[in-house]
């Protein structure tokens, strides 16, 4: 994680805001398995139909909270590497040397 200690740059807010998201997601993604299996263990000792499907309800929405999270995960990192966001190796085209005069021909 980086430094959030020197603010004074865009760049080092967006940095240090980054720092603090990219530590969060792997703790709510914890959690989020942590909801599941807590979830099936009290469906298991679960007692009536009414209660039993709550806690296949909750289940449900922690697989799929937990897919949903993995999926944008996957995508912006896929995304990242493929426009090379955050690299700072970006030139220029040089427009002199792709336009050049054709060679007289004889």
């Amino acid at each position: 994680m980086t430094s959030c200690t020197s603010l004074t740059t865009f760049s080092n807010l967006t940095s240090c805001v980054l720092g603090i998201i990219n530590s969060v997601i792997p703790v709510i993604l914890a959690l989020t398995v942590v909801w599941i299996i807590w979830s099936a263990f009290n469906l298991t000792k679960s007692d009536g139909e009414e209660a039993r499907k709550e806690w296949r309800d909750a289940i449900l929405y922690g697989i799929v909270g937990l897919f949903v999270m993995v999926s944008i995960y996957g995508l912006v990192n896929i995304l990242t590497g493929t426009f090379q966001f955050g690299s700072s190796n970006i030139t220029a085209p040089n427009v002199a040397k792709a336009i050049q005069p054709a060679a007289p021909t004889q």
